[in-house]
């Protein structure tokens, strides 16, 4: 009886392990969408900033940081180099610490950029686009991890389910 008993416990081990990883590989495709959110409202906020405040780049950033919560690099900002060298630090730190994929954070990346080295219009167009960009791919991003969540929870149920079948 307790032989059974025990490799019953073990199997449900096994499949509730499964499951578990298969629900944290499902909220890692939801923080990315979120994230990518983030970067959204952040491009959002500095082109109201650019609109309607006046100030450097930095603080500029810093506020559109804040207000759409990203963890920017506050003291990569600060310092005696060129400003885009600064924002380039700042933003490769910022990639470090979020889940959004390359290729939004390349968006973000380049039209934010774009303040150190265009006029007033053209970063204004740039951010714009970038933003316009972001929002349709955070819809695609949250559409696709509701179903992928739900898909890495089945995935790692059958996975837990497999592997105590195979030590049974």
């Amino acid at each position: 009886m307790w032989p059974i008993a025990c490799k019953l416990a073990g199997a449900l081990l096994v499949v509730c392990a499964g499951g578990a990883a298969g629900v944290c590989a499902g909220r890692g495709r939801v923080r990315s969408a979120r994230d990518v959110q983030r970067l959204a409202r952040c491009l959002a906020a500095l082109e109201d900033a650019l609109r309607f405040q006046k100030g450097d780049t930095a603080q500029l950033l810093r506020c559109a940081a804040q207000a759409a919560g990203l963890p920017l690099g506050e003291a990569a900002l600060d310092g005696a180099q060129p400003m885009p060298q600064r924002v380039r630090r700042a933003l490769e730190a910022l990639e470090k610490r979020m889940d959004a994929p390359r290729a939004e954070c390349a968006i973000f990346s380049e039209a934010v950029l774009g303040l150190c080295v265009q006029d007033e219009s053209e970063a204004r167009r740039a951010l714009a686009w970038a933003r316009r960009q972001l929002d349709a791919r955070a819809q695609e991003a949250a559409q696709s991890a509701r179903v992928q969540r739900r898909l890495y929870r089945a995935l790692g149920l059958a996975a837990g389910a497999a592997c105590a079948l195979l030590l049974a």
